[in-house]
C-alpha cells in the first residue's frame, strides 16, 4: 500500500478519485488497504491493479510489486499528472471529482497544452471551462467521433445551450425541427 501512497502524492491523486477514475467505487482503495492490513501476503488483485495502474498512467506490475519485474529494483511510478498551465491544472483537478476515462482526460489535457489563454476567474472558472471539455469529450469518444478542438467546442456549447435550456424548464425537440429559410442557391424553403 505504500506505493499507492507514493503515488497519490506524486499526482496530487485522492484515493477516492483514483478508485472512481479505474471504474470502482470510492472506497476501493480504503478496502484493499484494510485487506493488507488483515493479510501480511496481501497483493493487490491483478485486475484491480492493472485498472488503478491505467487510470495513474503506470505499470500495474510496478504497483503490484514494486517491481518491473519481481527481480529488478523498484521502478519509480512516472510523475507529472500536475497540469503546467491553468487549464491543464483545471483539466486534472476537474477530472479528480468526476469518473471520465483517462483516455478522455488525455485527449483534454493535449488540447488544453496547445490553447494559450488566459481565463478571466481564475481557478474556479478554469475548471468549469474544462469540465464542459471533458464533457463534450467524453461525448465525442462515446459516439466514436475523434476529440478535435473544433468538435471541443461545438460539443462545449451544446452542453451550455442544454444545460441553460435545463435550468430554465425548456425541454429539447424529441425529433429535428425543419427551419424555414433560404436553401442553397438563394430559393426559399
Amino acid at each position: 500500500m505504500q506505493r499507492i501512497e507514493q503515488v497519490c502524492a506524486q499526482k496530487g491523486l485522492t484515493k477516492k478519485g483514483w478508485s472512481r477514475a479505474a471504474g470502482f467505487s470510492e472506497n476501493y482503495i480504503a478496502m484493499q488497504g484494510q485487506r493488507a492490513k488483515r493479510e501480511p501476503a496481501f497483493v493487490l488483485p491483478e485486475d484491480g491493479a492493472a485498472a488503478l495502474a491505467r487510470a495513474a498512467g503506470i505499470s500495474a506490475e510496478w504497483l503490484r510489486f514494486g517491481t518491473e519485474s519481481h527481480g529488478h529494483e523498484v521502478t519509480p511510478a512516472p510523475q507529472d499528472l500536475r497540469g503546467s498551465t491553468l487549464l491543464e491544472s483545471a483539466v486534472l483537478s476537474a477530472w479528480r471529482r468526476t469518473d471520465f476515462p483517462t483516455e478522455t482526460v488525455t485527449a483534454v489535457q493535449t488540447l488544453a497544452r496547445a490553447v494559450r489563454t488566459s481565463i478571466p476567474g481564475g481557478e474556479a472558472a478554469a475548471e468549469a471551462v474544462a469540465l464542459r471539455w471533458l464533457r463534450a469529450a467524453d461525448r465525442m469518444r462515446r459516439d466514436g467521433q475523434p476529440v478535435t478542438w473544433e468538435g471541443l467546442a461545438l460539443g462545449a456549447a451544446l452542453i451550455d445551450l442544454t444545460d441553460e435550456a435545463a435550468s430554465l424548464g425548456i425541454e429539447p425537440p424529441a425529433a429535428p425541427v425543419a427551419i424555414p429559410g433560404k436553401k442553397p442557391g438563394g430559393s426559399e424553403g
